[in-house]
């Protein structure tokens, strides 16, 4: 019996010693598993991360729409694969390993910064077009619908042919002419808006009529389209021009009135009409300055009439400056009372109310009152 003893106690240390080595390898198992459980699911949240903040970018899905779905396709693929993920049951007869799910991971997280990288690309590249289009797109009616559809039908158009390849100098030529189709369509709805209306009206006028009130009035609306084809987002400029056309149009209406009206007269009632505005041409003389033009032709009566009106314009001049002049001497006094005045300047300072009044009076003689 006791020569079995160590027998026995051989076989329970080896038992023992082979027991502890399964429960350290087992251990170690364990750790091995839960780094590549971790890593896994580190690597697919990044992903999973960045998809997300890339599907709320618009730009994305304008630019790049194929290139978006395939990366839409590949992140379910990937959720999928870490969802069968299993640290403790991977390889040939278990689930997914590790390094094909990491690889699926890495796969995604490439479509997706591809996607982002071509809608930039594309989005920088297109910026102007784009930019003109949502310009224009609140002037669309039913008039240009047509047009405008077959605008943004090329635009996606060229969007799908960069995707398919983005050498941007092969397609900088599509997008010129692209560019030009909007532009075009841009002036042609201010022309449409502003010059065509009074296009219009200039038509109604009779050009052998009034020949040269007729080329004036054209040639400002020459001016108002060339403004609008060169820059149909001046505004400012546009509305001036037009607002010239419209002033030129009825000084042109109300001549061709009056011309018409001088034709149609006979030789008696001319004789009337030249006398009718001769006289009133004198009556305004005598009314507002005193002086009888009735000896003077009918330009010379107007050129009389231009000469005086100037020099009381200069006379009203000399008084508002010498008032401001003297209000000016009145603030330096105030503002200096202790500064040595003068006796010739305390003359000048007592005989300016005197002065101002007999000015004022010989000047409201000359001013006539409004009846």
């Amino acid at each position: 019996m006791r020569a079995f003893q160590p027998f026995y106690l051989t076989l329970i240390i080896f038992i023992t010693a082979c027991s502890t080595t399964n429960t350290a390898n087992i251990n170690k198992d364990t750790i091995i598993n839960v780094a590549a459980h971790t890593r896994v699911h580190k690597a697919a949240d990044n992903t999973d991360a960045k998809f997300n903040v890339a599907n709320n970018d618009r730009n994305i899905t304008i630019y790049a729409p194929n290139l978006w779905k395939k990366a839409v396709y590949n992140m379910n693929e990937m959720r999928d694969i870490v969802g069968k993920f299993d640290a403790d049951d991977q390889g040939f007869f278990g689930g997914p390993s590790e390094s094909k799910v990491l690889s699926y991971i890495s796969q995604t997280q490439m479509s997706v910064d591809k996607a982002k990288q071509h809608a930039k690309i594309v989005s920088d590249f297109l910026k102007q077009p784009v930019d003109d289009i949502t310009f224009i797109t609140p002037k669309i009616n039913d008039i240009w619908q047509r047009e405008f559809q077959g605008i943004n039908r090329s635009l996606n158009a060229l969007i799908r042919d960069l995707e398919k390849n983005n050498n941007l100098q092969r397609h900088t030529n599509s997008k010129e002419k692209l560019q030009a189709r909007i532009s075009n369509l841009e002036v042609k709805i201010i022309i449409a808006e502003v010059y065509t209306p009074l296009k219009r009206q200039v038509e109604t006028l009779n050009d052998n009529l009034i020949p040269i009130s007729y080329a004036k009035t054209s040639q400002a609306l020459a001016v108002l389209n060339s403004q609008i084809a060169a820059s149909p987002r001046d505004t400012k400029v546009i509305k001036i021009l037009a607002e010239k056309v419209q002033q030129d149009l009825l000084r042109s209406q109300h001549v061709s009135k009056d011309v018409d009206w001088i034709n149609r007269l006979s030789s008696s009632q001319r004789e009337k009409a030249v006398l009718h505005y001769r006289n009133s041409l004198e009556k305004l003389s005598k009314k507002l300055f005193e002086t009888d033009t009735s000896t003077l032709s009918f330009s010379g009566q107007i050129k009389e009439l231009e000469a005086m009106f100037s020099s009381q314009l200069v006379t009203k001049k000399v008084i508002i400056d010498q008032a401001l002049t003297n209000d000016k001497t009145r603030i330096e006094t105030v503002i200096e009372p202790e500064k040595m005045i003068t006796t010739e300047k305390v003359e000048v300072t007592n005989v300016e109310p005197e002065t101002s009044v007999h000015l004022t009076k010989k000047t409201e003689k000359n001013i006539p009152t409004k009846n």
